[in-house]
């Protein structure tokens, strides 16, 4: 005889509604876990921070010590390498939030049983706040910007350039000590679905995420190992 308890005991990597469904969350572990990982180690929040770093330290011989400030001198940058400017504007941080909101999904769905309302309204925060920062990052616009400004022909011209792109430093600034309306918001969407690294000092956050990518990516990886062996 079963007993109720042994009855409302399931696996972490199986689901009641059958093992079709438990085998697309398996899947979704998977998949969250390889973000998760990608994230620690490749496309970390913040690179042109660590560049900035390296560079105060010596490890680069080339480029600005700071990221810049007026929309002239990231056109200065962007003329002297497109790459670095790219670096020091974030865009990598686009990949970084859009493999942050597998991780969310992925994590909303090993944690659903526990508070289902809890974790529907933490990815829904999360997924929002990815949305805000892709909408935010102006690597792209502030790139195409300086390549307008560098073909302009007339002082009225570069003039609009100018403008143009200090406009779209006010949305994302990484090297101003007020970043952007939009990158402020994205932050606190993002953090208010994982609250607690962001208030800490980023020297210091910085080491706690990356663990928090490793932890979460090898506990994505074990659910859904653990969901495979389990029979249909």
């Amino acid at each position: 005889m079963v007993t109720g308890q042994g009855q409302g005991r399931h696996h972490a990597g199986t689901d009641v509604l059958g093992p079709d469904l438990a085998a697309g969350w398996n899947g979704l572990y998977r998949v969250g876990a390889a973000a998760a990982l990608v994230a620690a180690i490749v496309f970390r929040r913040n690179l042109g921070s660590e560049y900035v770093l390296l560079r105060s330290m010596g490890l680069f011989s080339s480029g600005p010590m700071v990221a810049p400030a007026a929309a002239a001198d990231w056109f200065a940058l962007f003329g002297d390498s497109p790459f670095l400017g790219l670096v020091l504007m974030n865009v990598f941080d686009v990949v970084n939030y859009a493999l942050v909101g597998v991780i969310y999904l992925a994590l909303c769905g090993a944690l659903r049983r526990v508070n289902p309302g809890a974790m529907a309204l933490a990815a829904a925060m999360g997924l929002v706040g990815v949305t805000v920062y892709f909408a935010s990052n102006r690597a792209i616009a502030m790139l195409t910007l300086s390549r307008r400004y560098a073909a302009a022909t007339t002082e009225a011209l570069r003039a609009a350039s100018l403008a143009a792109g200090e406009a779209q430093l006010a949305v994302s600034n990484p090297g101003d000590m007020y970043a952007g309306a939009g990158d402020y918001l994205a932050l606190f969407l993002v953090t208010m679905a994982a609250p607690g690294i962001a208030f800490l000092p980023p020297s210091l956050s910085a080491l706690f995420l990356l663990a928090w990518y490793v932890l979460c990516g090898v506990r994505l990886l074990r659910l859904g190992r653990e969901g495979d062996r389990m029979p249909a």
